[in-house]
């Protein structure tokens, strides 16, 4: 999860109990008292793993989310809050292969990187430029860059 101000935090989350949809929750904090707001959908049942989330700007977050069902490939969305409600914008996949072991950060509102470990090729660890647009809430994909290439089949190439 990501503070969104001093009385408000998003968690981003895979629902055991709602049949494992992937959901973003806004809570509020006043003193040591957390009020839960609403679960919101972003993706469908049994469909994602390894949620983040970070923030964007006082209105927006940024999700990325391993698409369990297409071979846990790496996805991207935008969501628009306000209050604890929030709402998506279309979701962009960024690394067909299988992604695992994700971190976000925003590095403004219009730049995030994701790194993650790609196992679908050869558990490189990688790192991508996604562009974001709050205002028509999509992302777009930028290079990927290599920052680990990890060893696979007793071949082993590190730097």
């Amino acid at each position: 999860g990501v503070a969104l101000s001093s009385t408000k935090f998003i968690i981003a989350f895979e629902d055991a109990s709602n049949s494992s949809y992937a959901k973003t929750i806004i809570c509020d904090v006043s003193g040591t008292t957390i009020t839960i707001g609403t679960a919101y959908t972003y993706n469908t049942s049994n469909s994602s793993k390894y949620g983040i989330v970070d923030k964007l700007s006082s209105t927006a977050v940024v999700i990325a989310f391993s698409e369990t069902p297409q071979s846990e490939r790496g996805r991207a969305l935008i969501g628009i809050y306000s209050g604890t409600s929030i709402s998506y914008g279309s979701q962009t996949t960024y690394d067909t292969a299988s992604v695992v072991s994700h971190s976000i950060v925003a590095m403004s509102e219009t730049e995030v990187v994701v790194s993650y470990i790609d196992k679908g090729f050869l558990n490189y660890g990688r790192s991508i430029v996604l562009t974001t647009n709050i205002g028509a809430a999509t992302v777009s994909v930028g290079a990927t860059t290599d920052f680990n290439i990890a060893c696979m089949n007793s071949i082993c190439s590190c730097f």
